[in-house]
């Protein structure tokens, strides 16, 4: 058996170890590189520990921190009422605002979820006043999450560019990838699905109720962590700067005006998140680096067309999503085999290889078993939860 194998062996074990045992994976990807790596493959340490992804981590721990503030001091929550507040007593109109409050929110840099951490008692709870099964209103606001949230500027969708940019100079393509098209792809795949679950589950047929009134109000605070939150999105989408660092500074600005609380802004880093993405980045770049994605690639290739490609990742994708981590195991796993497959499959092409990869590692997040979906499930009534888990 080929190191090759054996790598490919590594990855599984850490997948199974982490989603069993229930121990964030990235550590088991940190433990088993160095072990593979250095005392099977006799890589160097410093090689090893080279492969950690600083940038990435660092854009991670950025947006994080950031939003954290603006979670605490109460900003993501009030501007998620004022959104729903739009329907103006328009039931059928509540999928839609529920679509596009999380979507919005997504799309800003909050991550999926404390995106639904904030939305989905909310929506649940609206939804409840105005008789809409709470399925319906999940549906509306997972796909909302995720036509959003894949962005650059968002984790998810950063750990994509990131990924999708260093396959995309393996595979000597030239230029800089467009990531860009891979956001208008997703955001145009799951709105298409929100929009045929609108029409096939008849939410357009609810009936139209008053929506109860309440006092909102913006605190000084809350207008200016809305106003230093979008200058930062405007500097990283239009300016080109980076998402991690202005992330910070941004934050940094908030607690210099006293809108947030240190402690906690540092408390609310995803650092889970970090070690889960920067362990199996370094085990994947591990069994990159003895051929085991070669292999892989060599693999899917063999039952894949330029046509069918997009396709079978999708599927592959979301089959691994549904026992690990999008973010920081399918995409980093998957993603680096796309300029293999590019030699391979005649007909191939990049970016939709990479959306099917991104579509496909998000789609199952609607599920009870996933994250998102688990919020939604408890945000719901004691009475639909197990209607909600079977219709999932």
């Amino acid at each position: 058996m080929g190191l090759a194998v054996i790598s490919l062996l590594t990855l599984v074990v850490a997948v199974a170890i982490g989603y069993f045992r229930n121990i964030n994976t990235g550590l088991i990807g940190i433990s088993l590189a160095m072990l593979f790596g250095t005392l099977a493959a006799g890589l160097k340490v410093s090689k090893v520990v080279g492969f950690w992804p600083y940038s990435l981590c660092l854009t991670i721990m950025g947006v994080t921190f950031l939003f954290a503030i603006a979670q605490k001091n109460g900003t993501l929550t009030i501007l998620a009422r004022y959104m729903t507040k739009l329907a103006n007593g328009k039931a059928k109109l509540l999928p839609f605002i529920f679509f596009l409050i999380p979507g919005i929110l997504g799309f800003a840099g909050v991550t999926g979820p404390v995106v639904l951490a904030i939305v989905a008692p909310l929506v649940m709870a609206i939804g409840r006043e105005n008789k809409i099964p709470e399925l319906d209103i999940t549906i509306s606001a997972v796909f909302g999450c995720l036509a959003g949230s894949l962005n650059s500027v968002n984790v998810s969708g950063a750990i994509a560019k990131n990924l999708g940019s260093e396959a995309w100079t393996v595979a000597g393509l030239g230029g800089n990838l467009d990531y860009n098209k891979v956001f208008l792809g997703c955001l145009f795949i799951f709105t298409f699905e929100f929009l045929v679950a609108y029409f096939m589950r008849g939410m357009y047929r609810f009936r139209d109720v008053s929506i109860q009134e309440e006092k909102l109000e913006m605190t000084s605070a809350h207008k200016i962590t809305t106003a230093v939150v979008v200058a930062a999105l405007f500097s990283i989408l239009v300016l080109k700067t980076d998402t991690g660092l202005t992330s910070f500074l941004a934050g940094t600005i908030l607690l210099l005006l006293k809108c947030g609380k240190q402690n906690e802004a540092i408390a609310g880093i995803s650092w889970s998140t970090v070690m889960l993405v920067g362990g199996m980045t370094i085990l994947i770049k591990v069994v990159g680096a003895v051929g085991g994605i070669q292999l892989l690639a060599n693999k899917l290739a063999a039952i894949m067309s330029g046509n069918t490609a997009p396709s079978i990742l999708a599927v592959t994708a979301a089959l691994m999503s549904s026992v690990s981590s999008a973010s920081g195991v399918v995409m980093p796993s998957l993603i680096p085999t796309i300029p293999a497959l590019l030699k391979e499959i005649t007909g191939a092409s990049f970016v939709p290889m990479l959306i099917g990869i991104v579509f496909g590692a998000h789609a199952v997040t609607i599920s009870p078993m996933s994250t998102l979906g688990a919020l939604c499930l408890a945000s719901s009534s004691e009475e639909n939860k197990g209607g909600y888990l079977l219709s999932s």
